[in-house]
């Protein structure tokens, strides 16, 4: 961030908090006198330097110069919003400017609504306070005077109630809008419904950026209101008309599905998440795929339900839905997993681990191994897993390691069979020499025949010599139970091909009968189709 921005966030910084403290004591308090002297001192200082500052605002925030201003705190977000209600899209603060005007501007912001619009709206409102030192929305230093001059014009005749309708400085949509969406501004619920069917009507065929984001203002502010009424299934159709707008098939401008989507994080609270998924949705396959599409377009709190939900659920198959539904977010839901990675239940951790394999950043790389330290081994097992979907040279160390597991041999099992989904050569000669060793019993003979597949799955020709050894191995004892060995090592020679792997499959098939010879033929017609 430039020094000017620096400076720029300060003052805003100033400014919001003199308008929260207007907002909680309007008669007045000894810091907003203070608040404001500094305020006023740091904008003549720096438009000396500088010139008239000059923001922007619009659905995103409060830019200088393009580079934004606060943007993700709260208090900037609402009077952004605050702002954006009032249709100022744009303030300049001249080297004019005295701290009563400034006094004044912060009034604004807080002003009652109803009264501003029937006022005519803020540059009447500004205009009447007579401020020459900030300026609204483009208007120029002649326009604001001729504007002054009009209302003195106006209070002399004592006719401003009469002719509201009338005045030039009356702004013809924004506070007619606020009026709208307001309790008191509609006939009740069914006016609300029509106020939104009207605007979503609208904001299907607007193209133009503008347009478009008054019209999102507009809907959000009575989305507010109809989330305080709890009136979800409205705010549902909201929901639908933007994911719609954000879809594989909408030719919509990129500023205006940025604008879409911005909606779409602040409409997608943890109660209106919790309704979309509520009852019949978690069991209807169908159902709940049209709230994926919805559900995708959210930011934390959709995450933070969602996780939620799935570490809860006993129903295994929404469970799963919700499972896939993570999955699509891909990386934006990965430090919210990471932080479950901490849970006390087991099974949580193993869930997060199989999240994160399935989302497959290589960020999490480092977290999944980190968890290799949990004491179950149900947990151990699914970070070996949850490695093989993050190939790199950290998942492959890891795996490579775990081969040692002399404590567990589950876990040996489960690196080999990793080592094998991952087809790192690498990983051959350790693999290689586990397939060679000879085993007495059961669970060490598993260990060998998982090796020998994880070869074929490898499909590296630096495997066949080690193949080569096993399939051809003379044995004594034992005969019938070392085929299934030749066999497992048959099939992974054929996975690997090439001329000496055809070769040397072609040769057992010539040497052995029985079910080595079946396998042998079955594989060497595969290779020839």
């Amino acid at each position: 961030m430039t020094k000017n921005a620096i400076e720029h966030s300060n003052i805003l910084n100033e400014l919001v908090r003199a308008v929260k403290t207007l907002q909680l004591y309007p008669d007045g308090h000894p810091k907003l006198d203070e608040i404001l002297t500094k305020t006023h001192q740091n904008i003549v200082k720096l438009t000396a330097e500088t010139g008239d500052i000059k923001w922007t605002v619009d659905f995103k925030g409060i830019f200088f110069n393009k580079t934004p201003l606060l943007q993700k705190l709260p208090k900037i977000q609402q009077l952004t919003k605050e702002l954006l209600i009032r249709r100022i899209k744009e303030v300049v603060f001249t080297p004019l400017v005295t701290i009563e005007e400034l006094r004044h501007f912060f009034s604004l912001i807080i002003f009652d609504h109803e009264e501003l619009r029937d006022m005519g709206g803020v540059k009447v409102y500004m205009a009447r306070k007579r401020v020459l030192g900030i300026r609204l929305n483009e208007m120029t230093p002649a326009a604001l005077e001729k504007l002054i001059e009009e209302q003195a014009a106006l209070e002399d005749t004592d006719n401003l109630t009469d002719d509201d309708d009338d005045d030039e400085g009356r702004e013809d949509e924004g506070i007619e809008a606020q009026d709208e969406l307001s309790p008191g501004g509609t006939d009740g619920e069914q006016g609300r419904e029509a106020l939104l069917d009207e605007l979503l009507g609208e904001l299907k065929e607007e193209r133009d950026l503008i347009k478009y984001q008054d019209l999102s203002v507009r809907i959000t502010e009575l989305a507010s209101i109809l989330e305080a009424e709890e009136q979800y299934q409205s705010i549902t159709e909201i929901l639908k008309t933007y994911a719609l707008h954000l879809g594989d098939e909408s030719n919509l401008p990129e500023a205006l599905k940025r604008i879409a989507g911005d909606v779409m994080v602040e409409l997608l609270t943890a109660k209106c998440v919790n309704y979309l998924l509520d009852g019949f949705v978690l069991k209807k396959e169908e159902d709940f795929n049209k709230t994926a599409l919805i559900l995708l377009h959210g930011g934390t709190e959709v995450h933070n339900t969602l996780l939620t939900l799935l570490l809860n659920l006993d129903d295994a198959k929404a469970r799963h839905r919700i499972f896939k539904t993570a999955v699509g977010f891909g990386s934006r839901i990965r430090p919210e997993v990471e932080k479950r990675l901490k849970d006390d239940r087991w099974y949580a951790v193993r869930q997060m681990l199989a999240l994160l394999g399935e989302i497959g950043d290589q960020a999490s790389t480092e977290k999944i191994i980190e968890a290799y330290s949990h004491t179950d081994k149900r947990v151990k097992k699914e970070v070996l897993k949850s490695l093989t979907r993050i190939p790199s040279e950290a998942s492959l160390k890891h795996l490579m390691a775990a081969l040692k597991e002399n404590k567990d041999i589950s876990l040996q099992g489960q690196a080999i069979i990793s080592l094998g989904i991952l087809k790192n050569p690498s990983a051959v000669e350790p693999l290689g020499r586990i397939a060679l060793k000879t085993e007495r019993f059961k669970e060490r003979i598993k260990l060998k025949k998982e090796a020998i597949k994880a070869l074929g799955f490898i499909k590296s020709e630096d495997a066949v010599p080690y193949l080569k050894k096993i399939l051809f191995l003379k044995v004594w004892l034992h005969k019938e139970a070392y085929n299934e060995i030749r066999c497992i090592a048959a099939e992974s020679l054929g996975k690997i091909g090439g001329e000496e792997a055809t070769e040397l499959i072609r040769k057992a098939s010539e040497r052995y009968g029985g079910q080595t010879l079946k396998v042998c033929l079955r594989v060497l017609e595969r290779i020839d189709q």
